[in-house]
Parts: C-alpha cells; sequence; structure tokens
C-alpha cells in the first residue's frame, strides 16, 4: 500500500489542516511513532462490533492518520480460535482485539498474547478502565432493558419491576418475557455473573421470572420480538442497540431504561495482540480510541464514552456520566477480570440452567 512520507503528513498539518491537532491529543507529538507506521499494512482488528459502529471513529481515523487503513470483523467467541490458529500457522491476524468478553480476554493475557503497551491517554482514564498494561476499555456500556409500549401500561424501571409484573399475572407474562441466554452466549453470562455482584442480587430474585422467560442470543431478536408483541420485556439488553431503538419505526413500538436496582456497565476490552504486523500503526488506533475525540467519535454510532472530560452536549446518546445521574454509582455494577470471580462462571452457568430451564 503506498504510504505517505513522514515529511507530507507534517506538511499538511502545517498548512492548518486538523491533523496536528488531533495527533497531539493521540499521541501526545510522537513523531518516531508516527514515522515508523507508514510503512506498516493496514490495521486489522478483531472486534464483536458491527460495521456501522466503526464508520465514526474511521472517518475520524482518515482525518488524523491518512495513511492508516483499519480493516474490521464482527464476529463472536470464533475470533479467539481464529486469531490461534493463524498464528500457530504464522499468517496475519489480529493486530488489535476488542471484545467484551473479560473471560476469554483474562485467559488471552495469560497466555502472554498481550502487548503491554502503555498509552499516553493512560493518566485521563479510570483506573477501572485500565486494569492491567497494555488492557484498555473504548466503551463502557451499560445493560438495559426494554418493553412494549402498547402492551405494557405501567413501563418497569428494575428487575423486581418485571417480577411484579410476572407476580401479578403469571399466566399473560409466560413466555412473553426475555433475556440473553447465559449458556450460549458469553455476552449472557458475563451479564448475570455480574449482577449477581450487586447488593441484594441473587437467583432468588430472578427465580419468579426463571420459568416465564424465553432467552435469546443477541438484542436485536429480542428487539424485533418486542416490536410484533411477541414479547413484552426483555432484561440485561445491550446499550448498543440504541441506535436501532431510537429509530422513528422503532422507538414508537419499544422503550427502553436502565435497570434501577442494577446496571451491568459492559467493558469494551480493547488490546494490542503480541502478533501485531503493524504494532506503531495499532498504537496510534489505540490512543486515538482512547482520545476524547476517538471516544465521542464511537459515542455517536451508540457506544458510550466514560472520559471525564467528554460532556453530553452534541451527543446523540448518554455518557457514562450521564447514566450515572440518572442511576446512581452505586446502582453501576461494572464487568471485571478478576480470575477467582471468572472461575467461578461455570457455577453460574449452571445455575442459570436452572432457575431458566422451563424457558429454553
Amino acid at each position: 500500500m503506498k504510504r505517505r512520507s513522514f515529511v507530507q503528513f507534517f506538511g499538511l498539518a502545517a498548512l492548518g489542516t486538523p491533523l496536528m491537532s488531533h495527533a497531539q491529543d493521540s499521541i501526545a507529538g510522537d513523531k518516531t511513532l508516527v514515522n515508523a507506521s507508514q510503512s506498516e499494512p493496514d490495521v486489522l482488528v478483531y472486534s464483536n462490533l458491527p460495521n456501522y459502529v466503526w464508520k465514526p471513529f474511521r472517518d475520524l481515523l482518515g482525518r488524523t492518520y491518512p495513511w492508516i487503513k483499519l480493516a474490521t470483523t464482527d464476529m463472536g467467541a470464533e475470533l479467539w480460535e481464529r486469531y490461534f490458529a493463524e498464528s500457530a500457522a504464522g499468517t496475519r491476524t489480529a493486530d488489535i482485539i476488542t471484545t467484551t468478553a473479560p473471560d476469554r480476554i483474562a485467559d488471552f493475557i495469560d497466555r502472554g498474547e498481550m502487548m503491554p503497551y502503555v498509552s499516553p491517554q493512560s493518566d485521563a482514564l479510570p483506573a477501572w478502565s485500565r486494569p492491567e498494561t497494555g488492557l484498555y476499555t473504548i466503551s463502557a456500556s451499560p445493560a438495559i432493558l426494554m418493553y412494549n409500549r402498547f402492551l405494557v401500561k405501567k413501563p418497569p424501571q428494575s428487575i423486581r419491576d418485571i417480577v411484579a409484573m410476572a407476580n401479578d399475572d403469571p399466566k399473560g407474562m409466560r413466555g412473553r418475557i426475555s433475556t440473553y441466554d447465559a449458556a450460549a452466549n458469553p455476552f449472557g453470562t458475563a451479564m448475570f455473573a455480574t449482577w449477581l455482584r450487586g447488593k441484594d442480587n441473587d437467583w432468588p430474585v430472578l427465580e419468579p421470572i426463571g420459568p416465564l422467560t424465553r432467552p435469546e442470543t443477541g438484542t436485536a431478536v429480542q428487539r424485533e420480538k418486542l416490536m410484533t408483541g411477541e414479547y413484552k420485556v426483555a432484561f440485561f439488553s445491550s446499550s448498543v442497540s440504541l441506535v436501532a431503538l431510537e429509530r422513528p419505526e422503532v422507538k414508537r413500538l419499544v422503550g427502553w431504561d436502565y435497570i434501577k436496582d442494577g446496571t451491568m456497565v459492559a467493558l469494551q476490552g480493547a488490546l494490542i495482540t503480541k502478533r501485531a504486523k503493524s504494532p506503531n500503526s495499532a498504537k496510534l488506533v489505540m490512543d486515538l480510541m482512547l482520545s476524547r475525540e476517538g471516544q465521542r467519535a464511537l459515542a455517536t454510532s451508540g457506544m458510550t464514552p466514560y472520559r471525564s472530560d467528554i460532556e453530553q452536549a452534541g451527543l446523540p446518546f448518554n455518557t457514562l456520566q450521564t447514566v450515572r445521574d440518572k442511576i446512581g454509582e452505586e446502582n453501576l455494577i461494572y464487568y471485571n477480570y478478576d480470575r477467582k470471580q471468572l472461575a467461578s462462571w461455570p457455577q453460574v452457568v449452571e445455575k442459570w440452567k436452572s432457575v431458566f430451564k422451563a424457558g429454553r
């Protein structure tokens, strides 16, 4: 791929283009890194995010580092197997991995596959978002609940509200509630395992709705079935779906809210791999994703920015600070990478199966 020279890049910046201002924010003026990146191939990102999420960031990247092209995937658990198979074969694999699977990320790190890169953005980020050297968070997405506006007279604001709906009308709610399938989807496992860490959250709270619930493996399916009236409510859904929920034809039928008695915050973990073929470009991309400008770009496509220097004004979806203001910091339960807690996930899945067995 043809590369622009170091001189061309800084020449354009001197002519008054926005490149230099973005570069200063993202790499703190690291000219050596910028120069080294220009001889590298495209940056390959393995992710669990749909392509539309990346478009605003791609636009920013193109304005900031025109020679860096970003190739992204939208994969589930298979991204890990693909990475290890390609690594074993000595073929090109991911430069960056970003996903919401803390168990798989922890395993990847423990295998020694993460580059321990210290971003110059680190000091601007909260400690929970960078728990290990080289591991960062590009979005902190709160879980939501959804409901059919025409079938639910009083919109629920918590899990206990949904339980109350089920207790009031068990026959009418049977098969009309949905959640993530924790036995079939790692995101679902993470959701339930994280929720259980909240104050007063335990399986007995969920037992009244377990037999009435039909689990799904994705928020898109839940949303579609809420629109048709097949479901009345869904809980522990992904807020990345807010882009779709705010479309007029969907918003007319489906409402949503945060979960007032425990909103899980899914951390979109991101790391540079040890086998990156474009390590310098990957560092620039990582720095830009973590920067104020990068966070704002990702926020326009439904991701949740968490930096303290990002204001709500001008953004189409809520910042994490806005969520805090709405439901209180005490009601936010963050994903983490604690190895002892992750080791308990198989037991969480088995218990989940027993509570939700009738709906599966």
